[in-house]
């Protein structure tokens, strides 16, 4: 298993400063490899070779894509397979979450159904003389609130 290195260790290796080093990982993010999220990340010791790589490209003065484009190509960073990976993860979880939308409007359809239900008993309870309008509106105007978050 290869060694996890800090943000700071990978900076020093690939002979640049952190802040530089920080720059590069921003803009070349999907290159680097990395594990973990926030202060907990750790890089792979190719991540220096990647910093280092996108530093120079940069000297000879490509930008953007053209950095990212050369560092996926030449096998730095995550690579093809690692990105695929991922984009299959997150096909995944938009899936699962189209799933979970679609229930979600299916349960508010029904409780707008269920409001309306009561909103023509409260006026059947208002024709009857029961004074409860204020009540029952601010009632349905939580509802409505609820429905529309």
């Amino acid at each position: 298993m290869e060694k996890l290195l800090s943000f700071k260790e990978v900076a020093t290796k690939a002979g640049l400063s952190e802040s530089r080093a920080r720059t590069l990982r921003e803009r070349y993010l999907k290159a680097v490899p990395f594990v973990g999220e926030g202060r907990s990340r750790r890089y792979s010791e190719s991540a220096a070779s990647v910093l280092s790589r996108a530093d120079e490209l940069e000297k000879q003065g490509k930008r953007g894509r053209a950095v990212l484009d050369e560092l996926l190509e030449s096998g730095s960073g995550h690579g093809l397979e690692d990105l695929k990976e991922a984009i299959e993860r997150l096909e995944g979880e938009i899936a699962f979450l189209k799933g979970q939308l679609s229930s979600m409007r299916r349960e508010s359809s029904s409780l707008r159904r269920r409001v309306l239900h009561l909103e023509s008993r409260v006026v059947s309870l208002e024709t009857s003389g029961w004074n409860l309008r204020d009540f029952l509106r601010s009632i349905l105007s939580f509802f409505d609130e609820m429905l529309d978050f």
